[in-house]
């Protein structure tokens, strides 16, 4: 049975920011990420499974923002209302600016909804190359950008490419 206990907006937002992204490296490492698409599952997996005690929240995968023209690709609410947009990305070393746009389109206009806060979650090898952005007064408390790396050295990287290819190898092309 799931308990029934009320989760605060601000115990999301603490889990998104410390606690998704330790259960995102060890899918990365035990190879359940390979792609983007590997990303959005897990990550939302980790959420439906946190915010499932408390049926006023909800978490919707590739949502449609008809307000701004483009798809999220996670969207957590509360009592129907959106609160955290989450933009997910592979292997990316910075924020590109369609991303960042977007997410601020979507907090400018979903914010009169509620929406408070996006982040940009990128899995990408070595966490280090990443480059934070430098964010304007507005985004400094409204958009997050978290980083998830493999955190190992390189020796064991080369060990987990060669394991990740033979994987993509399996898997068949086709259209996304």
């Amino acid at each position: 049975m799931v308990s029934k206990r009320k989760i605060l907006l601000s115990r999301i937002e603490r889990y998104v920011l410390n606690e998704l992204k330790p259960r995102l490296r060890m899918d990365l490492r035990s190879l359940r990420i390979v792609k983007e698409a590997d990303i959005e599952t897990c990550a939302y997996y980790h959420l439906r499974r946190y915010l499932k005690r408390d049926p006023r929240w909800t978490i919707l995968a590739r949502f449609f923002a008809r307000r701004t023209g483009h798809y999220i690709d996670l969207v957590i609410f509360r009592n129907l209302k959106p609160r955290l947009a989450i933009e997910l990305k592979w292997n990316r070393r910075k924020i590109v600016e369609k991303d960042r746009e977007s997410l601020n389109k979507a907090l400018k206009r979903l914010g009169g909804f509620g929406a408070k806060k996006a982040y940009a979650l990128t899995v990408l090898r070595n966490e280090d190359d990443y480059q934070k952005s430098v964010k304007t007064s507005k985004e400094k408390f409204r958009l997050h950008e978290i980083r998830v790396g493999l955190r190992w050295p390189p020796q064991r990287i080369k060990v987990w490419e060669r394991k990740r290819k033979q994987l993509q190898q399996k898997m068949e092309p086709g259209n996304t």
